[in-house]
C-alpha cells in the first residue's frame, strides 16, 4: 500500500487571522518545506489585501531567503469556504514547461546554421513538452 500521492506540486497555505484588540483582521500565509523553524516561511498581511497577495509575499519571502525563483501556480483551493485557502506553488520552470522548451528553442536555433539535424532536435524539444510533432509518413 502506497501511503503518499503518486505526485505532487509543493503548496502553502493561507489562512484568515481574526482581528484583536491590538491588530485588525490579517491574512497568515505559510509555506513549509521540512521539519524546524528555519524550514518555515510565513508573513502576514493586511485583511483588504487579500489572501493573493498572501500567497505571493509568502513565495517573495522564500525566494530571498533561499535564492531560488519560486511562483503561486494558479488557482487557490478553499479548504473551509472561506478562511483557510491551499495554494500550489514551485519553481518557475516547473510551472510553465514551454517556457523552458522555448528557451532550449532558441539555444538551438541561436547562431549556428539550421539542418535536418536543427529541425530534429527542435522537434524533439517539442515532443518532450507533451506536445505531438508527426512525422512525414
Amino acid at each position: 500500500m502506497n501511503h503518499a500521492p503518486i505526485a505532487y506540486v509543493p503548496g502553502l497555505v493561507v489562512a484568515y487571522v481574526p482581528p484583536t484588540d491590538t491588530r485588525g483582521s490579517r491574512w497568515r500565509a505559510t509555506l513549509t518545506r521540512g521539519t524546524g523553524a528555519a524550514n518555515r516561511f510565513r508573513v502576514s498581511i493586511p485583511y483588504a489585501d487579500g489572501p493573493d497577495a498572501a500567497a505571493r509575499a509568502v513565495v517573495d519571502r522564500f525566494n530571498e531567503a533561499m535564492g531560488a525563483d519560486w511562483i503561486v501556480y494558479g488557482a487557490a483551493l478553499s479548504l473551509d469556504g472561506g478562511s483557510h485557502y491551499a495554494y500550489p506553488a514551485g519553481p518557475r520552470d516547473v510551472a510553465d514547461p514551454s517556457a523552458t522548451a522555448l528557451d532550449r528553442i532558441a539555444t538551438t536555433l541561436s547562431g549556428s546554421a539550421w539542418s535536418a539535424d536543427t529541425v530534429d532536435a527542435v522537434a524533439d524539444i517539442i515532443r518532450a513538452t507533451g506536445r505531438t510533432i508527426a512525422d512525414l509518413p
